[in-house]
């Protein structure tokens, strides 16, 4: 299959091992590289709801639709291959958890994790891949020297006992909202994490345990009942939960109704190995305002957190993320008015455990000094590669960039065909690349653009390039038939 790879040349402004060699976490290593699921959860693209409800669960095959994917998947989650991007020249190892192709319902693991491994060779002929058969923590363990860390930027229980950068249980503490909702000195909405008994006789026993006050469904449902509208709902069992925003009675019955749903699934007995006894449940106070960022930045072990660039969000129904653009010019002026919110949030993040890369949601107005921090993701972020292609378009005449989906109803092989059409329209960045469980395909690309007005509009001229693409194609086909 000839998959579409990042450009060689890409001239970036930092590295994630540039950070971590520049400011004292240590040479990394490892790299953690999960694989996609069966069923594509790139935001913005219908998921099958039936078995994709949450992160946990957004893997999850119906046993009976295993003959679909006899081969397994052919690529990496948009997650791993950000990371993959945004590593430097250094060693590095791939891999993926045991037993995960059976776990996820794949008909032939052995050969999803032979595709996964020739994609990262593709993508990146530095990287060893580790195959999930191999036992992971001797392999990686004998691979390691005592200067070098794993950073593994997501909570994996499969990677105890590694030198991690992070521990699992300050990093699942972080993504699972505590430390959001109890942290004090930081300007958060008002909010009450709760984690709801799910009833389950068996449940999956590990660090990655929401916190929160323990209660039952019919108290959760008093609790919501009990707050003035708008509210936010976020379910924060997982890397990517669900949001819900409220702002109407009817539109909070249907979250009851929702996280009823949910609490029936995590009862199931086939997804007893994705999920605990909890569902963790954060109700917060919405501030619907004008701007929303996301905020990258670095946690060293020493001396202050510093930005490395401030990104718009592009938001979606129940502002969910879609994407995200950015201001070159601007950069200056947004790091100088979030940085003292920034330095006391790096602070307490270290006191808690954690150094390295994450980002943080911020939304404010223009005529509001105050800055609400919304959410926080202890890991790399997706907007992250905005800041880190500075130079790249800068050089070309574009002062912004935005993140896009596009999509092709049809196999990767053909749509990487024309990706190569296209890698010089905008300063095009290749972000992510997949061929989803229906056949379809999706890449998620990074593109330069003039002005924010131009940033908007921009994405859209790559549809009917790619649609004459195709038809040119259709037509030669045709005519060679």
């Amino acid at each position: 299959m000839a998959w579409p790879t990042f450009k060689p040349t890409l001239r970036l402004d930092f590295t994630l091992d540039s950070i971590a060699r520049d400011h004292g976490l240590g040479e990394l290593a490892v790299i953690a590289l999960q694989h996609a699921p069966p069923y594509d959860t790139t935001p913005g693209i219908p998921r099958d709801r039936k078995y994709a409800v949450d992160t946990p669960l957004s893997g999850y095959k119906d046993p009976d639709e295993s003959e679909k994917r006899q081969m397994g998947d052919q690529g990496l989650n948009a997650y791993g291959q950000s990371i993959l991007q945004l590593t430097g020249p250094t060693r590095y190892l791939a891999f993926t958890g045991a037993d995960s192709g059976k776990t996820y319902g794949y008909a032939n693991p052995d050969m999803h994790h032979f595709a996964l491994s020739q994609l990262v060779e593709k993508q990146r002929a530095d990287i060893r891949f580790i195959n999930a058969d191999e036992p992971v923590v001797p392999a990686l363990r004998a691979s390691l020297s005592d200067q070098q860390k794993l950073y593994t930027c997501i909570a994996h229980d499969l990677q105890d006992g590694l030198p991690l950068l992070v521990e699992n249980s300050v990093l699942w503490r972080l993504e699972c909202k505590t430390f959001l909702h109890e942290a004090e000195g930081l300007q958060t909405p008002k909010g009450e994490l709760l984690a709801i008994d799910t009833g389950k006789a068996d449940a999956k026993d590990d660090v990655m345990r929401p916190g929160g006050e323990p209660v039952s469904f019919e108290e959760f449902q008093k609790r919501l009942r009990n707050w003035t509208l708008p509210v936010v709902v976020k379910l924060t069992a997982g890397i990517s939960g669900s949001n819900f925003v409220l702002r109407t009675d009817e539109a909070r019955e249907e979250c009851i109704k929702a996280v009823e749903e949910r609490l029936q699934q995590y009862r199931r007995p086939e997804h007893a190995p994705f999920t605990g006894d909890v569902l963790g449940v954060l109700i917060q106070e919405f501030k619907d305002v004008e701007e929303s960022f996301c905020v990258n930045f670095c946690v060293p072990r020493d001396g202050d957190g510093f930005i490395l660039g401030v990104a718009e969000q592009i938001l979606g129904e129940n502002c969910s993320w879609a994407g995200a653009r950015i201001d070159y010019t601007r950069q200056d002026s947004l790091k100088q008015r979030f940085q003292p919110q920034i330095l006391r949030l790096a602070t307490k993040l270290r006191d808690e455990g954690f150094v390295g890369v994450a980002g943080v949601d911020i939304v404010c107005s223009p005529s509001d000094e105050t800055q609400w921090l919304v959410d926080i993701n202890p890991r790399v972020n997706g907007s992250l590669i905005l800041p880190a292609c500075q130079s790249h378009f800068t050089s070309l005449g574009y002062d912004w960039a935005t993140i896009t989906f596009l999509p092709f109803p049809g196999p990767a092989r053909v749509f990487a065909q024309h990706l190569a059409e296209l890698q010089t329209t905008r300063g095009m960045v290749l972000k992510a690349f997949s061929e989803r469980a229906d056949g379809n395909t999706i890449a998620m690309l990074v593109i330069g653009a003039a002005d924010r007005e131009d940033a908007m509009k921009a994405p859209m001229e790559l549809f009917p390039k790619l649609a004459q693409l195709e038809a040119a194609r259709v037509a030669r086909d045709s005519g060679s038939s």
